[in-house]
């Protein structure tokens, strides 16, 4: 990259880092005071956190319902706990085959393997608490020989600003970060550092830390091949440095994690739960403050005091004083409270009651606190999505950019680096599954109550037809209980495992018939042989008996 187009660049990254910082950083800073403090020293670029602005948060109401909403959106799009994506062959042909559905499952066994080694979980967690703050969440997804092959770099709002394309879709990001002199010259080499940074690490001062640059953005013009050439451009250089870049290399794909809440429009970053919630939260923190100010002026109210007893000094806060001249006709100079302060203290309590039940609304923890029952098991997907329908319904939108923005490509990534560098998937493979697409299909908590709604109404179907049946059993000549089987096992996620192929079914049935067809054989046999052995019986009973016995009989009956 020559010096016009490193200048060409800063340019490009100064522009993108303002546009954030005019449009969001004082807002973002606000809401971090009521549920993220830890923010605060990224929004604002300070050197050191600033602690008062945890002394500051009298209710932590929104804090812990932050925390509630992080950890509910983890167990519900991906908990470590339960499968929470399957990987499936896009052809229906190839769905079906059983050799290619176990390849995949060996696939999605790896996968889930690697991010159990990873830090992906704790770096979604921290992604989720961005999002629900702020709104949008973003974490890098570096290859390195010294990390595991999906570890991931998280960051705060504050130390990045993004792009989008024509689609509205994140496709570049561009970051700050301190490294020491140590690691400045241990990632890029003494020969790509400045002087200023290689002056440093000559003399001893390598823990001295400088601000780095970061950018990955869509590369134009680009070949395919070679790390500079490549789809997507990765360049980084030193925050004082006009004509030097510490590396640039190239990726194939856009190899970053961006998330958004909620995006209004056109807009590039996304809006948050705390941001819908944010005048509540001013209100609570208000109304807490007025609570303390009132119990103090009721419980410690300014005095009146004889003025013959001080000076004339005047003092209104609680516990003060003021002096005044008692009336002559008075015998005895009283002390009394100079204001009557009348505080409802209920009043006021039901007004930050309804706060915090708004700000818990907002930030769906009823729902999230449903959702830790149905992870013990305690409820089904069906029972959440029908007890919070209307909470899962505002959510839906939610959870589909989730996996559109973070969790499909956060998978598509782990199976791309998966099939590079395992080798026996590689050698394993099934001839009809290469160059084949391969699908992603989500089966977590959330994306499975999202999905009730179709397994309710299957269940409806079938009691239907149950009830239809009894009155005209001709009915269940209309339903095809297998088709009925897949529609329901695709409708919830059902791992394809726990069914066995059509070739088997067909095995299963042609012997069930079989074995039916020689048994209805050997009944009706059986039935023969006892008509015969009946009829053998009678015709020797009726040739033993005595024919002029036979002659009485009849005469007797009027036979004859």
């Amino acid at each position: 990259m020559n010096e016009d187009a490193i200048k060409k660049l800063k340019k490009r990254f100064d522009t993108v880092w303002q546009n954030r910082v005019n449009d969001y950083d004082d807002h973002c800073a606000e809401i971090a005071l009521h549920v993220l403090p830890v923010a605060i020293k990224s929004i604002k670029n300070q050197e050191k956190h600033d602690r008062s602005a945890w002394r500051k948060i009298v209710d932590n109401t929104g804090k812990d319902a932050l925390k509630v909403l992080a950890a509910g959106m983890l167990s519900g799009t991906m908990s470590p706990s339960r499968p929470w994506f399957v990987i499936e062959a896009s052809d229906p042909e190839l769905k079906k085959d059983i050799q290619v559905k176990q390849w995949l499952k060996d696939l999605q066994d790896v996968c889930y393997a690697t991010f159990a080694k990873s830090n992906v979980y704790r770096t979604m967690h921290n992604n989720y608490l961005q999002e629900g703050a702020f709104g949008t969440c973003a974490a890098l997804a570096p290859r390195s020989p010294d990390a595991e092959l999906m570890d991931m770099i998280p960051m705060s709002f504050g130390e990045f600003a993004i792009t989008v394309d024509q689609f509205n879709k994140p496709n570049g990001i561009y970051r700050k970060f301190k490294l020491t002199v140590a690691n400045i010259v241990s990632q890029f080499g003494i020969d790509n550092v400045s002087d200023t940074v290689k002056s440093a690490y000559e003399n001893d001062n390598t823990e001295q830390e400088y601000t780095i640059h970061h950018a990955i953005y869509p590369r134009e013009g680009a070949k395919g091949y070679g790390a500079k050439n490549m789809p997507f451009a990765s360049v980084y250089f030193e925050e004082k440095e006009q004509s030097k870049l510490l590396r640039e290399s190239g990726l194939l794909s856009f190899e970053v994690i961006v998330g958004r809440w909620t995006v209004s429009s056109s807009d590039v970053y996304g809006e948050s739960p705390a941001s819908d919630c944010l005048g509540d939260l001013r209100a609570l923190q208000k109304g807490h403050q007025q609570i303390a100010k009132g119990v103090d002026y009721q419980v410690s109210p300014p005095m009146l005091m004889p003025s013959y007893l001080k000076g004339q000094e005047k003092e209104t806060l609680p516990n003060g004083i003021a002096y005044y001249n008692p009336n002559p006709t008075s015998q005895v100079a009283q002390v009394q409270p100079m204001l009557n302060v009348q505080f409802d203290l209920g009043g006021v309590n039901t007004i930050v009651l309804q706060n915090q039940d708004r700000i818990n609304r907002a930030m769906y923890k009823d729902l999230f606190l449903m959702l830790d029952q149905y992870d013990k098991g305690q409820m089904t997907a069906t029972e959440v999505y029908e007890r919070k329908s209307e909470k899962m319904l505002m959510l839906g939108p939610v959870v589909e950019r989730q996996i559109d923005e973070l969790l499909r490509p956060l998978v598509e990534i782990c199976v791309s680096r998966v099939l590079e560098t395992t080798q026996f998937l590689r050698d394993s493979a099934p001839p009809q599954i290469q160059d084949a697409d391969l699908k992603i299909d989500f089966v977590s908590i959330l994306a499975m109550a999202q999905r009730a709604t179709g397994a309710s109404n299957l269940e409806r179907m079938l009691q239907m037809i149950s009830s239809v049946a009894q009155i005209n059993p001709d009915a269940l000549d209309k339903f095809d209980t297998d088709k009925y089987i897949d529609e329901y096992a695709d409708t919830i996620g059902a791992s394809p495992t726990i069914f066995r192929n059509q070739k088997q079914i067909d095995q299963i049935r042609s012997q069930r018939a079989q074995q039916q067809q020689i048994a209805q054989q050997q009944a009706l046999a059986q039935a023969q042989a006892e008509t015969q052995q009946k009829q053998a019986s009678t015709i020797k009973t009726v040739g033993e008996t005595d024919a002029e016995a036979l002659g009485n009989l009849a005469i007797e009956g009027g036979i004859v």
